[in-house]
């Protein structure tokens, strides 16, 4: 079945950083390449396949089958990984889809997000286009939802401080989980607002 079918899918996907580099490679533009580069019928149609699995398969680099991340594994994935998006002359969206794939990694069995081996990863790793794919994926995450009284941002804002609290010795990632903190307490405090306006 289909459930099965994407389950071997991610898991392909989280073993060999070749397959999402590649897939960035066919669906976004290179540096190396003329700016003004128009694609042909097949490439157009390549390109839209590829991105279209890029924003449908949800994976984190190495995850094994209970969630479990080894920090070796992941460091190696994405060193991997990033050498062939920047030999491909796509630094940017690159690191803005490593930061994506990282956001789609499980809580550790204490709770903690994210597990501590993608934290070091972060802290290595680091930069803006990476933040900004891991704050854009977790508010994806969030999905299509009613306008409420905002108490639902309220509990996200307080499970992501809870977060921030429990990276101190990771103050990149700590940035990142506050930045997302600080937006859903935006997010609850404007739907509050708006709802007060109602009858």
């Amino acid at each position: 079945d289909e459930d099965r079918y994407m389950k071997y899918v991610k898991y392909y996907f989280s073993k060999d950083p070749k397959i999402a580099a590649d897939l960035i490679r066919h669906a976004y533009k290179s540096s190396l390449e003329p700016v003004d580069k128009i694609l042909n019928e097949e490439e157009t149609l390549r390109a839209e396949v590829s991105h279209s699995i890029l924003h449908r398969v949800k994976f984190s680099p190495t995850n094994n089958i209970k969630g479990e991340i080894v920090y070796e594994e992941l460091r190696d994935w994405c060193k991997q990984y990033l050498e062939i998006v920047h030999n491909n002359g796509q630094e940017r969206i690159g690191m803005q889809f490593l930061g994506g794939f990282l956001a789609n990694s499980s809580k550790s069995e204490s709770g903690e997000f994210p597990q501590e081996a993608v934290k070091k990863v972060i802290e290595e790793v680091y930069s803006e286009d990476l933040s900004k794919g891991f704050r854009i994926e977790i508010s994806n995450s969030i999905g299509v939802r009613k306008i409420s009284d905002g108490s639902d941002y309220y509990a996200l804002n307080v499970e992501y401080e809870n977060y921030v609290e429990k990276s101190q010795n990771y103050p990149k990632t700590q940035r990142i989980l506050s930045e997302i903190s600080k937006a859903f307490l935006r997010e609850a405090k404007a739907e509050r607002e708006t709802m007060s306006y109602e009858f």
